[in-house]
């Protein structure tokens, strides 16, 4: 394929397809399908998949995959274009892009260091409860599967195939290239999570009671394993230095996980990230300073119950919050030196109470 034709990789950043007359799709992708009808990359890239593609390139897609599937889950209808680079046939638009291009931002628009960096924050534990998650979403009923990355050895018992593509995985084991997902698979069968359970003529599995209590600990951030807290604040924030002092303080003193979404363009769309980690945090902080630009993030962590801490910087003169905010018992700091120790005491105080009541 000509560089022409090509422009650039798509993961290397810019992506600059173009059309043929009337045809919705661009030539520089390939639209061949594997049997569970998933679409693979790109030409180049698709070769690349299979003879040496790069270790970090091959962490990006896994992830892009599990978030597309994801979607897919929740909306209940078939995938199109999948994953990323992949022309949607009726629209012509480019599905779950990683750059800048024209069809950039069709519904899903991430770069390659975002995605990557998301994808190196998991930890082994965090792949494999996002996994049972995704089982949980395709599976609801508690039916038994065919588990990828398994299979029935001459005992009649599942295991972990190690090393082995599934066709059937799809980006069902979260951000998983082949041998971390049979390592998930081994830990979940192994931990109990999954349970062996009889399918059509074979041996697949079901989620077992201890796993759905898994899925709702994880989903709701009440797992004890996980001391994760989630900043919403908005990305033009004046005391960005303030607000990462604190939020170092507070980490080393409860020794937990604080962190928001820093990078401009995550905090202007509520994506995917943004939901799961809010979805997964035992606590969220809210700073509602200035303009309220974060009543979506604010709302939806009210919704899903999560335990709140409302801040803002007290305002000169001052005049009280909004009504409805100021039920939370909103905290007013100030940016001076001693404000920011009390905003630093007040946030361990109020979030280590709520992990207390959470043991």
């Amino acid at each position: 394929m000509s560089e022409t034709m090509m422009e650039r990789s798509p993961l290397n950043g810019e992506v600059r397809p173009f059309k043929f007359k009337d045809s919705p799709f661009v030539p520089a992708f390939d639209h061949t399908q594997d049997e569970m009808g998933w679409f693979f990359f790109s030409e180049d890239l698709y070769m690349k998949w299979h003879s040496g593609i790069t270790a970090e390139d091959q962490k990006v897609l896994a992830l892009v995959r599990s978030i597309l599937c994801r979607r897919h889950i929740r909306t209940k209808t078939k995938l199109v274009g999948v994953p990323a680079f992949i022309l949607d046939d009726d629209k012509g638009g480019l599905v779950g892009a990683m750059g800048t291009g024209p069809y950039a931002d069709t519904w899903y628009a991430r770069t390659r260091d975002d995605l990557l960096s998301e994808t190196e924050s998991l930890s082994f534990v965090d792949r494999a409860q996002e996994t049972l998650i995704s089982f949980a979403g395709m599976h609801p009923d508690g039916e038994g599967f065919l588990p990828p990355h398994t299979f029935q050895d001459e005992t009649s018992h599942l295991r972990a195939r190690v090393g082995v593509t599934s066709p059937t995985d799809n980006g069902l084991c979260y951000a998983c290239v082949p041998p971390m997902a049979a390592a998930v698979m081994g830990y979940l069968l192994e931990e109990g999570y999954l349970r062996e359970t009889k399918v059509g003529y074979g041996l697949g599995a079901a989620i077992s009671p201890s796993g759905w209590r898994l899925i709702d600990e994880a989903s709701r951030g009440r797992s004890p394993r996980k001391r994760q807290v989630f900043f919403v604040r908005s990305f033009d924030h004046r005391h960005d230095a303030l607000l990462e002092r604190a939020r170092k303080a507070v980490e080393g003193d409860l020794r937990c996980s604080f962190g928001p979404v820093w990078a401009k363009e995550s905090n202007e769309k509520l994506d995917e990230r943004i939901f799961r980690e809010i979805r997964e945090a035992s606590v969220v902080v809210v700073d509602v300073t200035v303009n309220y630009n974060v009543g979506m993030e604010h709302g939806y962590a009210l919704a899903l119950g999560k335990p709140i801490v409302t801040i803002r910087e007290k305002p000169d003169p001052w005049v009280p919050a909004y009504f409805d905010i100021r039920t939370q018992n909103v905290y007013d700091y100030t940016t001076d030196e001693k404000g920011e120790s009390e905003l630093i005491a007040k946030l361990i105080a109020r979030i280590g109470l709520e992990f207390e009541l959470q043991m």
